[in-house]
């Protein structure tokens, strides 16, 4: 074989190598963002794999378009000490404050406008079920008992449906679909099978603040929370679409927030007894949960969003965000 065929083999070979070594990508693992601020952050939440947002707690929004790999502060001028946020879209969003006011945007957060403002209602969480239906819920400020708004024309008008329950405060919405959905409070899972007209008082044990709801399918759906001094949690499971509840978790202090990226895998965030943050995971259905190893988690955590099972975003304290993916 002479020089100048060696030479090219040579080449060819070292090509294919190369190749070879830049197919091979990460395996999917926890890292920490920059997020360009200290302030605590809230809440995340992602209409979409690329473009997500995070609330604040100086009454700021801040925006990814990039799968969370850089984050624009937009600062929500109209409101102070907002509460919660959520975008039906990519552009579309709302935020409560704790005073019932509701705002919206229609350009991706950049502006925001006054669309609802009450006396009565204290607001905690939010909820659409498509562009145009969406729920507020909380409580009423001069009693001791749970609050409700709904719109049907994408946040031009709200509905109080507070008459329409009978519970405490409350600090969660959610739907599975148009007419059937859940809220859960202070002592309360409520369920509604005709779009909120009526609701139905589902059994859950006292001193229980229940914070955070998922479901799965119209049937499986889970609940977090804790008792009301915050040092025992909880995460009840229905397979029944509320019928009956099963406890799938109380190992750790109060859970605030659950999501599951697939019917089998999901997520909570709880804390430990100094107040550090703790991510607990599901791989069967929430029967079993177990506290990952997250080394890099130095401060509380307030909220949890995956888009899918190998993408997830966690934040916190001291500006933190936290993802599991491939950096």
């Amino acid at each position: 074989m002479n020089k100048s065929l060696l030479s090219v083999l040579f080449i060819v070979l070292m090509i294919q190598s190369g190749c070879e070594k830049n197919t091979i990508t990460k395996e999917p693992h926890w890292y920490s963002q920059d997020s360009g601020t200290q302030n605590y952050l809230y809440q995340v939440v992602f209409p979409s794999s690329d473009v997500g947002y995070i609330l604040t707690n100086n009454n700021s929004v801040l925006k990814t378009t990039n799968a969370g790999k850089t984050w624009t502060e937009l600062p929500v001028k109209l409101s102070t000490d907002l509460a919660y946020i959520f975008f039906p879209d990519d552009n579309v969003g709302y935020a409560i404050n704790r005073y019932s006011t509701i705002l919206k945007t229609t350009d991706g957060g950049h502006t925001w406008s006054f669309v609802y403002m009450a006396n009565k209602p204290h607001l905690n969480a939010l909820f659409f079920v498509n562009s145009e239906v969406g729920y507020a819920t909380g409580g009423d400020i001069f009693e001791d008992k749970g609050a409700l708004l709904k719109t049907s024309d994408g946040g031009l008008t709200w509905e109080d449906m507070s008459d329409k329950i009978t519970s405490k405060w409350l600090y969660s919405v959610y739907f599975t679909d148009e007419n059937n959905g859940y809220l859960a409070g202070d002592d309360a899972i409520l369920k509604t099978t005709n779009g909120g007209t009526s609701w139905t008082s589902l059994d859950v044990e006292n001193n229980k603040i229940l914070t955070s709801i998922f479901f799965t399918s119209p049937d499986a759906g889970y609940i977090s929370g804790g008792n009301k001094i915050g040092d025992k949690g909880i995460i009840i499971k229905t397979i029944d679409g509320g019928k009956t509840w099963t406890t799938v978790h109380d190992g750790t202090r109060s859970v605030s927030s659950l999501c599951f990226p697939s019917a089998r895998i999901g997520y909570a965030i709880s804390r430990d007894r100094s107040s550090k943050g703790l991510i607990l995971k599901t791989v069967d259905k929430g029967q079993n949960w177990s506290v990952l190893n997250v080394d890099i988690i130095n401060s509380t955590l307030g909220s949890l969003w995956f888009t899918d099972i190998n993408k997830g975003y966690v934040v916190g304290g001291n500006g933190a965000i936290i993802i599991w993916g491939k950096e």
